[in-house]
Formats: structure tokens, sequence, C-alpha cells
């Protein structure tokens, strides 16, 4: 179970280091990002990279959990991510101009 708490504390510091860097004002790095359609640049930076950091912090949690439970909780993880990113789709749209 070691190495499954090895990729999710990877994962963990990839989206911890996108997250801080996106929240600091970064937006360019955001998938499907257009300058012309963005009502809240600031906003938007720090919803989405907020939501990068509650994945780190998920996958922070689960990297601990796995090396200590001897069960397969990947599809628990995988959930969780889900509805982060989910969670972050929907919220996004605020920040864009009505169409």
């Amino acid at each position: 179970m070691a190495l499954i708490s090895v990729v999710y504390l990877l994962i963990a510091s990839i989206t911890l280091s996108f997250g801080v860097i996106i929240y600091k004002g970064n937006v360019w790095l955001i998938a499907g990002y257009d300058p012309n359609k963005v009502m809240d640049k600031e906003g938007l930076g720090k919803w989405v990279g907020s939501n990068f950091i509650l994945i780190g912090i998920h996958s922070i949690m689960f990297a601990i959990l796995s090396y200590f439970v001897q069960t397969l909780m990947i599809g628990i993880w995988m959930l969780g991510f889900a509805i982060i990113i989910a969670r972050t789709m929907i919220g996004e749209k605020k920040y864009y101009e009505k169409k």
C-alpha cells in the first residue's frame, strides 16, 4: 500500500502547486481560459486555485488513509476528485460574461 500512498502524494504535490500558482493570478493555466470572456479574472483565479488546493488536500488525506488502512480506496478517492472537479466547473461559470 505504500506505492499508492506515493501516487496520492505525487498528485497532491502537483495539484497544490498549480492551485497556488492559479490562486495568485496566473489564470492562463486554466483549460479553456478566454481572457475576452472573463469578467472577474481575480475571482476566477481564486475559485479555481482554491479548488485545486482542495484536491491536493483530498489527495494527502487519502495518502495517509491508504497507508494505514489495507483496503483499496481508489474508488472513493476518484469519486471525491470528480465531485471537486464538477464543483469547480459549475462554479467558474459565474466569472464569465453572460451570453
